[in-house]
């Protein structure tokens, strides 16, 4: 049978009767073509769906376009998502706004056997929870817990035993004070007990370092911080512009205490690295060099560093880690490291599987951090009475080398020795200190470029009187020889003896 189609037919055809169903006819038999076919409403539904589809997944792409683009949804393959590279530049740049922070660091070392160093499995644990606060360098404090645990074979009973300490310590200004806030270590505790030290007497109590009384007043540690930050910022900037750290893997974005973070596989280059390493030492070096005879400086070249550090980067192999970022404002907010180290490929000589994990989390930047001195606490002196003296000698060797230090810039200052005396301005309190500490006044000898200075020690050693000594070589020194001897710090020659 001929198909129906839309368009008007030609005249129709007797077909067999049986086949055809032929329409009604007008009386004399005219011939009245068929009415034209319609479409269904069903193909025009169908029609009006696809285009609404059509629509929704336009209208869909462009939605998530959006979302992308305003990073609502952001996966990690998001064409709109920022470079590693610009993320971890952005870190670096912000961490070093940072005044006030918390962390938490974890350090897991898991020694099997066999091992050099047991011939059973070892384990040690090291954890610290801190709290910082550098707002105000001038009172600038810190809080922290650390925790020590030791696993292994006592060497005595020859069964595993684990001893724990932990420790809390507060800086604040000059003044430092500790106390245990945990002992359970009985091998530990049979060793202190030799010295006359008894862990119990001071579990629970705070003890009290006045930092300034060892030398490391105010002036002292502000420097150091000051030029820590200085290193600091020198460090974050080399690593940033360097391509040191570079990412191997993004790994699925993570949320920590609502906050979303940037998840990273990130790896060392070891030849950065070592160069990194190479440049620091030589920066280091230089500054020691600075004030000592050519014949004392130190003349490691950068090369030789760097070879030495890349042989030691090398024999570890990759070195990485996964970073932890906020994406709302690219601060550091974690770390995680977990490897094996064969200890024979770093020293022939060492046997031994170590498991490396060292997990890292910080918070609370900028927030306000409450960090007070104890209430009640006990000086140093109190509790080891039987220290006192080498506290002391330690309080003097810390101001011999602060001395030796401040002549070096007389020298400088002045260019020449001629008026270095205790009563010069410059070195007067440590004069004064030293003879606090010891009731004699200290011995400095000089001529007009060089001099020698010493002060006898009030413990003795091996039962002879104890010195210390300084000089213009840059010799820093105990030693049971007298320096007024000739030969060495007489006035004829200005030299340590060793």
């Amino acid at each position: 049978m001929q198909q129906l189609s839309n368009e008007m037919p030609g005249p129709v055809i007797n077909q067999p009767p049986a086949q055809q169903t032929q329409p009604s006819q007008p009386a004399g038999g005219s011939i009245v073509p068929p009415l034209p076919v319609i479409q269904p409403k069903k193909s025009r539904f169908l029609a009006n769906l696809v285009i609404i589809f059509v629509i929704l997944i336009v209208l869909g792409a462009l939605g998530i376009g959006a979302a992308l683009a305003a990073r609502i949804w952001d996966p990690v393959w998001n064409p709109f998502r920022p470079s590693p590279e610009k993320v971890m530049a952005l870190m670096f740049e912000k961490m070093q706004a940072i005044k006030s922070s918390h962390s938490e660091v974890k350090i897991k070392l898991d020694m099997g056997v066999p091992n050099s160093l047991s011939s059973s499995p070892l384990e040690a644990v090291f954890t610290i929870n801190a709290d910082s606060d550098f707002n105000d360098l001038k009172n600038f404090k810190t809080e922290q817990e650390t925790g020590i645990s030791l696993t292994g074979q006592n060497p005595f009973s020859g069964s595993e035993e684990t001893d724990l300490v932990k420790i809390k310590t507060k800086l604040i200004g000059q003044d430092e004070y500790f106390s245990i806030s945990e002992f359970n270590a009985p091998t530990l505790a049979m060793f202190l007990a030799l010295v006359g030290i008894n862990p119990q007497d001071i579990t629970g109590t705070w003890v009290k370092i006045p930092l300034s009384e060892f030398g490391l007043g105010l002036v002292d540690i502000n420097a150091q911080l000051e030029q820590a930050e200085q290193t600091m910022g020198q460090i974050n900037k080399i690593i940033s512009e360097s391509g040191i750290i570079s990412i191997k893997k993004q790994l699925s974005d993570q949320t920590i205490g609502g906050q979303k973070m940037y998840h990273y596989l990130a790896v060392l280059d070891n030849e950065k690295t070592a160069e990194l390493i190479a440049n620091l030492s030589t920066e280091i070096q230089s500054q020691q060099n600075a004030n000592l005879p050519l014949e004392l400086q130190e003349q490691i070249t950068p090369e030789q560093i760097k070879s030495s550090a890349l042989q030691v980067l090398n024999k570890l192999g990759e070195i990485s880690a996964e970073l932890l970022i906020g994406k709302n404002d690219n601060l550091f907010y974690g770390l995680k490291v977990e490897r094996d180290i064969d200890l024979n490929k770093i020293d022939s000589k060492t046997q031994g599987i170590v498991n490396l994990s060292i997990g890292m989390n910080c918070s609370k930047y900028n927030q306000p951090v409450i960090i007070e001195a104890p209430a009640t606490f006990k000086n140093i002196d109190e509790v080891f009475p039987q220290l006192k003296n080498t506290l002391s000698d330690l309080k003097m060797e810390s101001y011999m080398t602060s001395l030796a230090n401040a002549i070096d810039l007389i020298k400088i200052k002045e260019g020449n020795l001629l008026n270095l005396s205790c009563q010069h301005n410059d070195i007067k309190v440590f004069c004064e200190g030293i003879k606090n500490l010891e009731g004699l006044d200290l011995v400095i000898r000089h001529s007009t470029n060089y001099y020698c200075a010493y002060t006898k020690l009030l413990e003795l050693k091996n039962g002879q009187a104890n010195y210390f000594c300084i000089d213009v070589l840059g010799n820093k020194n105990e030693t049971t020889i007298n320096p007024g001897l000739k030969g060495y710090c007489s006035g004829k020659t200005y030299v340590c003896p060793h």
